[in-house]
C-alpha cells in the first residue's frame, strides 16, 4: 500500500536506516518524478 504523505515516508525511511546502520547496511530511495504520488520533478526534488 501507499500513501500521499511525504513526512511519513520520511519517518519511516529513518526508521529503516537507523535499523539498517545497526547491521551496516546501507539503503537508497529514489523519489521518480513519474509515480503516483510524486509526480513532477519539484516534488521528486524535495
Amino acid at each position: 500500500a501507499t500513501i500521499d504523505d511525504d513526512e511519513a515516508a520520511a519517518a519511516q525511511l529513518r526508521v529503516l536506516g537507523d535499523l539498517a546502520a545497526r547491521y551496516g547496511i546501507r539503503i537508497a530511495y529514489e523519489a521518480l518524478a513519474w509515480g503516483r504520488f510524486v509526480n513532477d520533478f519539484e516534488h521528486a526534488w524535495r
